[in-house]
């Protein structure tokens, strides 16, 4: 939500689908947006594979590859970068942490370390661990935040 209400303050139309369990993503339907946003429900979904097979398809796309420092997050990496490169995508994607605490912890960086030997490409951009993103209340770090995101990874 931050995301798309940011793009959009930004002059962007927006489309939005959610295909997660949690449909925690409120829905924008605009097919002629110039951004099409979707929240996955994980990279092992036959849904998520035809998203990808999409996206394969298109010059100008950029995957946005949320990931934790989590062991769990871990163990989808060898699959994604194995689907990343069968379908030609390799310079389309990044991975970006999410729920990073500041200031920056050892795990961090050591989860960093082993995606860059794996060759991924990763932001330099890592989103924290906000209270307000849970909460759904749009503070000024808030933005700052987003709009950091939104002009390394989206634009």
């Amino acid at each position: 939500d931050y995301t798309s209400r940011e793009l959009q303050r930004l002059g962007h139309t927006v489309n939005v689908q959610n295909t997660d369990q949690q449909q925690h993503v409120e829905l924008i339907t605009n097919e002629n947006a110039t951004i099409h946003l979707y929240d996955t429900a994980g990279s092992f979904t036959q849904e998520n594979l035809d998203l990808l097979n999409a996206a394969a398809q298109i010059d100008d796309v950029k995957i946005v590859i949320p990931i934790t420092t989590g062991a769990r997050c871990f163990k989808e990496v060898p699959f994604i970068l194995d689907k990343m490169h069968e379908l030609n995508l390799s310079g389309k994607y990044k991975f970006v942490f999410s729920k990073v605490r500041r200031p920056l912890t050892k795990g961090y960086y050591s989860r960093r370390k082993q995606l860059q030997e794996l060759d991924a490409v990763i932001s330099k951009w890592s989103l924290p661990l906000l209270e307000d993103f849970s909460e759904d209340v749009c503070t000024s770090n808030t933005k700052k935040e987003i709009s950091q995101f939104i002009h390394e990874v989206i634009l």
